[in-house]
């Protein structure tokens, strides 16, 4: 006699409408991830936290999440550049004239993902959060809602 496993129940959730969030929310929220291009990118997503990240969880979530994205790819950033000026140094001391035009198209798509996805992933939380959505990150998304509703 065995018990049959509960099955797992997909519980669609309607959509989030753009009157839910408050449009001054929304771009606050925004301006969170944005912030990162002018260079303010701890800066803005603290003060915005401090001044009205309390007052709404939508808004403090987005402000916590920019934060732990702009410190998680710190090391990421390090490291692939690291790996991309490793590449131009081995083409340097080892390369031949043969191998050359190979290692530099590897330096340019090292350096080009290092760049490309962090800014792709930026602009696509800015622009969820400017519709409304809240778009989670699968581990930092995780840490940020528990920050928000810690506190």
């Amino acid at each position: 006699m065995s018990i049959p496993a509960p099955s797992l129940v997909k519980v669609k959730l309607p959509p989030v409408s753009l009157a839910a969030v408050p449009h001054e929310e929304r771009v606050l929220a925004s301006a969170a991830y944005f912030s990162s291009f002018a260079g303010l990118w701890l800066i803005v997503p603290a003060a915005i936290y401090l001044w009205k990240g309390r007052q709404s969880r939508f808004l403090g979530f987005h402000a916590v999440q920019s934060v732990l994205l702009q410190v998680a790819l710190i090391p990421v950033g390090c490291f692939g550049l690291g790996v991309a000026f490793a590449i131009m140094e081995a083409i340097e001391i080892f390369g031949s004239a043969r191998a050359a035009p190979l290692a530099s198209l590897l330096f340019f798509i090292v350096l080009g993902v290092t760049v490309t996805l962090p800014s792709a992933t930026i602009v696509w939380l800015g622009f969820s959060a400017l519709r409304g959505k809240p778009r989670a990150l699968p581990l930092l998304g995780r840490w940020a809602n528990q920050i928000v509703r810690d506190v």
